[in-house]
């Protein structure tokens, strides 16, 4: 997991939502290309996932991106989102 202070939003790759059983929660209106430093393939937005840090959880959003082209897939980052 990485937190990325510059990101404007969260987003995991979909070898970790699949991991975690939630890809059949993905709302797929948010698919499109998601461009920052190159591009990615973003297959859509998961709301309201659940999220432990030591004692405190929160709720946020993730948008799951194709990460087949990326060196890592199993990919998190926490955004200012």
């Amino acid at each position: 997991m990485m937190i990325d202070t510059g990101a404007n939003a969260s987003i995991m790759s979909r070898q970790v939502a699949q991991q975690l059983g939630i890809m059949g929660t993905l709302d797929r209106s948010y698919a499109g290309t998601c461009g920052g430093i190159g591009s990615a393939q973003m297959l859509g937005r998961v709301s309201g996932l659940g999220v432990t840090l030591g004692e405190l959880t929160v709720e946020m959003d993730f948008m799951v991106l194709d990460a087949t082209q990326m060196p890592s897939k199993g990919l998190i980052l926490l955004g200012l989102d």
